[in-house]
């Protein structure tokens, strides 16, 4: 069960007074609920499929109290642009690949080779590393839904979700794929407990592999515990 009855009333509510509903303030968190819960979050014509989704992948994975689904969202909502984006970005100019990455880019002449680039830059930080194997794979297994990035981490999210992900990688740049790459991802590197802790930096390490976008995703958190928590 995703909250209890009493704390679905009162999400229920909460909704509805920000504008996103309306909902049956009955306390059964479902997929409308849910889907009025991504809207409030920003996720837009891709709320109803999330909501659908996140019904199932929620209990699935036990992302199912106050504190739980509110570091899930914070933390997915920094990842995907507030459930807007599922593809990694990788159209940059040669300035910005030398901030980026300025081992890999010390010099402009060296990123000028790269920019505007998506497939070959692909290939080229992320070819020979992370389970990328054959020629390709950067691009192939590039980062999509909440970020998965390399053969290796589709081929861990594959035995996860039962999605075909090696074979059929744009799978995981499906909206309704996403929810249950994020819960698998989430349960797989034990975030649950983090999030009981209410700790926000632990889970961000997690889902980060560092504190990059801390203080956005500590408004997040701000935001979706007011109608939450």
């Amino acid at each position: 069960m995703i909250l209890s009855r009493s704390t679905g009333a009162e999400l229920q509510r909460r909704l509805n007074d920000a504008g996103v509903g309306p909902l049956k303030e009955d306390g059964a968190v479902g997929p409308a609920t849910l889907a009025a819960l991504f809207r409030y979050m920003g996720a837009g014509k891709h709320s109803s499929v999330l909501g659908s989704t996140a019904a199932v992948d929620f209990e699935r994975f036990h992302v199912s109290t106050c504190l739980r689904i509110a570091h899930w969202f914070a933390q997915f909502a920094h990842e995907s642009a507030n459930f807007q984006r599922y593809e990694e970005n990788l159209n940059y100019s040669a300035k910005r690949l030398m901030a980026v990455w300025p081992k890999r880019f010390p010099t402009l002449a060296r990123a000028q080779q790269f920019a505007n680039n998506p497939e070959a830059l692909a290939n080229e930080v992320y070819g020979g590393r992370m389970g990328n194997v054959s020629p390709g794979d950067g691009w192939k297994y590039r980062g999509r839904g909440p970020m998965i990035t390399g053969r290796e981490n589709y081929k861990m999210a594959e035995r996860g979700t039962g999605l075909p992900l090696l074979a059929n990688p744009d799978m995981a740049a499906e909206p309704e794929n996403f929810v249950a790459l994020a819960c698998e991802y989430w349960d797989r590197r034990a975030c649950n407990p983090l999030a009981d802790r209410d700790d926000l930096e632990g889970v961000t390490r997690i889902v980060n592999g560092g504190k990059i976008g801390l203080a956005e995703r500590r408004a997040l958190l701000l935001k979706i515990n007011r109608v939450l928590c």
